[in-house]
């Protein structure tokens, strides 16, 4: 290496080493500004505060909305079959499966075979898992109407619109 290149790559080393690191000394929400006009971020971000305050407003067995919605649908439609209500949630029968076994180990639901079908089994609320979804959605209207008071009833209508539309994203 020619002598000046060595005293030009000492002295950006030297200024790398003293400088203080990019970022160091920035607000955090000045960090991720940049990521606050991109929707799959905002949208993340606006999930996890939604969660959190369901999550905080629920006080039985029932804490997330994965499980309220398993339970709420099971409670409208007493005899839906395992696959019906995947299919409705669109969620992987063995993620149901795990939310089942934990539903029935608390008491909550239980599953019977399917008369017409012996593969299938049939999903049904035990008075306990009644009670408790009676709970859940007293919870959930207390959440419903947080959100509705931060948004406006036609904020949040079209907040649902614009989500709605979103939706068909994963259906191309």
């Amino acid at each position: 290496m020619k002598p000046r290149a060595t005293a030009l790559a000492r002295s950006q080393n030297s200024r790398r080493e003293s400088a203080e690191p990019v970022g160091a000394s920035a607000e955090p929400r000045a960090i991720a500004q940049e990521l606050e006009a991109d929707v799959g971020y905002v949208l993340r971000r606006a999930q996890l505060a939604v969660f959190a305050d369901f999550t905080s407003g629920q006080r039985g067995p029932v804490s997330r909305p994965g499980q309220f919605a398993v339970l709420s649908l099971i409670g409208r439609h007493p005899g839906l079959s395992q696959a019906q209500l995947c299919e409705a949630l669109d969620i992987k029968r063995a993620n149901l499966v795990a939310v089942l076994d934990r539903f029935e180990a608390l008491g909550l639901a239980r599953r019977e075979p399917s008369a017409d079908d012996r593969r299938a089994n049939r999903l049904y609320l035990t008075p306990s898992g009644e009670r408790s979804l009676q709970a859940a959605r007293e919870a959930q209207r207390e959440h419903e109407a947080r959100i509705a008071q931060l948004l406006g009833s036609a904020g949040r209508r079209e907040l649902l619109a614009l989500l709605q539309k979103l939706r068909e994203l994963g259906k191309e």
